[in-house]
């Protein structure tokens, strides 16, 4: 038997028995997070953009940003935020829907800033490039592209 079979067979419903499943599987992930991190990610990226829309929120996106790094020119590892939000939101002006994508911006621009870290292009040119690929992008008018990539990493 399936979870989802013995949830539809159950024979009583009340909400309360309901949060305490939604509790019982929340903490089924937690153990994942330990034993298969990518599987409870992506678990989690998917509730998180069945729940609120495709976009990230402040918690998940520092949770991926915090992932982030590169290694510099003396072979050290960097990583983390190389971007503040409010940096990185600046590159949202005159896109429609900004508040709602700040969060992306900032996941955005800092794999940007990452990934273009051993170019020889300034952080002003990279942030310019990151609006243009994340945000700019024709092929993908009306969707997340921030949140598609890197929910499917």
């Amino acid at each position: 038997m399936t979870y989802i079979d013995m949830v539809r067979s159950a024979p009583e419903k009340s909400e309360e028995i309901m949060w305490q499943s939604v509790e019982a599987v929340s903490d089924l992930v937690e153990k994942l997070k330990v034993s298969h991190p990518e599987m409870a990610r992506e678990f989690l990226m998917k509730e998180h953009s069945r729940m609120y829309g495709p976009h990230f929120n402040e918690e998940m996106a520092k949770e991926v940003v915090a992932q982030m790094y590169h290694y510099n020119s003396a072979g050290e590892k960097i990583k983390g935020e190389a971007v503040t939000v409010q940096d990185a939101e600046r590159i949202l002006g005159g896109i429609d829907n900004a508040q709602d994508k700040r969060w992306d911006a900032y996941v955005g621009v800092n794999g940007f800033m990452h990934d273009m870290a051993k170019s020889d292009l300034s952080s002003r040119a990279i942030m310019e490039l990151a609006k243009m690929f994340w945000f700019e992008d024709e092929d993908f008018q009306g969707k997340s592209k921030v949140f598609w990539y890197y929910s499917s990493m």
